[in-house]
């Protein structure tokens, strides 16, 4: 489902959708193997490509794996994605389509430049600019929204009707190709437009007209609904960055809080060093427990923002610690110990060799 046309000079980076689907489906997806599937299944299984063709646009499948790496195992679902093509009740798993989204190179080098929160700036003003271009149209966001659906799935229907007539080789005016519409297509086109209220009716007609300022919209919203998703996946990627390189950062520069954020957060009971505090490895001193339960105070009261108090954390575990034997954890004289660019201010370049400076 690869299409390079035209995105030579694009950057892109993947969206991960995930779709519950029937397990039987696994093979044909992943390999292109349907030869497991009987007439049905892959009819089926084709119907649904088709509909979500838009939808997935470049990418590749995955099915979803659990922490240890191994595929998650299938389990029964009334409900599922692909019930619209007629699969009932099935055996399910969940597939994820790492989907490509694509933006002028020259903009996706912008983004990557600017800081954090000159990127969260630039994604409030794409949000500001689509919300602008809904009220141009002179209805809602939800009608003008739900307008843009039904003019996609009724493009797709009439898309599927000239395809079959060219296949069929007639000529798209002729009576044939008409008895095709109503004998095949006309039944789900009906379906769909009885779904509009009188408003969305109104709009799907004008954003229907070709040419139209409507129309002009839709792509225009397009456009900024795909740089949207691009700059929210960038916006991930910085954040963890900086999460992954303050963790980093704090092995050794906060030896207290990361030893003690490892045993009570991610529950690393081996640590071997405050570990050690608490189970008075070396040496009696009728205190570990006491401190073990100090220690886990301090640490769950900041949990979901330990990463913004790793100074304060690191301070107060290693006063409670004190000068005990068994305790093998030293802070490093140099470096006091704040991260330029996340506990302050964020305002500093994504550029590897600056982004993380201890102060002296």
């Amino acid at each position: 489902m690869e299409n390079t046309k035209n995105t030579q000079e694009k950057s892109f980076k993947f969206l991960p959708l995930e779709y519950t689907l029937p397990d039987t489906w696994a093979s044909a997806i992943i390999n292109g193997d349907s030869s497991e599937l009987s007439d049905e299944d892959e009819s089926q299984l084709n119907k649904w490509l088709e509909i979500k063709k838009e939808e997935l646009g470049d990418g590749h499948w995955d099915i979803k794996s659990g922490e240890d790496g191994e595929i998650e195992e299938s389990s029964f679902s009334k409900y599922h994605d692909a019930q619209e093509v007629g699969t009932l009740t099935a055996d399910c798993l969940t597939f994820i389509w790492n989907k490509k989204i694509y933006l002028d190179k020259g903009i996706a080098d912008v983004i990557e430049s600017k800081t954090l929160d000159e990127t969260k700036d630039q994604l409030r003003q794409i949000r500001e600019a689509i919300d602008i271009e809904k009220k141009n149209a002179g209805v809602s966001a939800r009608v003008f929204n739900n307008a843009m659906s039904y003019y996609k799935k009724d493009d797709d229907i009439n898309r599927r009707h000239q395809e079959e007539v060219k296949e069929l080789g007639l000529d798209r005016y002729s009576k044939e190709a008409s008895d095709l519409w109503d004998s095949k297509y006309k039944d789900e086109y009906v379906k769909l437009v009885n779904t509009f209220t009188d408003k969305e009716k109104d709009t799907f007609m004008e954003i229907r007209k070709s040419n139209s300022a409507t129309q002009d919209r839709f792509d225009l919203i397009a456009v900024y609904k795909n740089e949207e998703t691009y700059i929210e996946l960038a916006i991930e990627e910085k954040e963890a960055k900086y999460e992954r390189d303050i963790m980093e950062n704090a092995k050794t520069e906060f030896p207290f809080a990361f030893s003690a954020i490892g045993y009570f957060i991610d529950k690393q009971y081996d640590d071997g060093k405050l570990d050690d505090v608490f189970k008075e490895t070396y040496q009696r001193t009728s205190e570990g427990e006491d401190k073990r339960l100090e220690i886990q105070d301090v640490v769950l009261e900041r949990e979901y923002s330990y990463l913004e108090y790793i100074e304060d954390i690191n301070a107060q575990v290693e006063e409670i610690v004190g000068d005990d034997p068994n305790c093998s954890l030293k802070t490093p004289v140099s470096g006091v110990g704040l991260v330029d660019g996340y506990i302050k201010d964020k305002d500093v370049p994504m550029d590897a060799e600056t982004d993380f400076k201890i102060k002296g």
